[in-house]
């Protein structure tokens, strides 16, 4: 999940679910489970085919790990 984040944020927070499929070099439905799993958590959003991190992902990625404990614990 991490490194799928880190792809979208290092392109400038969007691109389409072709290319991050392509940069992931992971099969087609693992990486539709990722995004999934990112939407789920409000880490990405998806418009038509794009995705975009959202600003949650953005704050998640920049937290140490102490801080991300502490932000999901309080957002779940």
């Amino acid at each position: 999940m991490f490194g799928l984040l880190e792809i979208v944020l290092d392109h400038q927070a969007r691109l389409t679910f072709f290319t991050l499929e392509k940069l992931t070099d992971a099969e087609f439905g693992h990486t539709l489970a990722l995004v999934m799993a990112g939407e789920i958590l409000d880490f990405l959003e998806t418009p038509k085919e794009m995705v975009v991190l959202t600003e949650l992902g953005r704050i998640f990625l920049v937290e140490d790990i102490a801080d991300r404990k502490t932000s999901c614990a309080n957002r779940f």
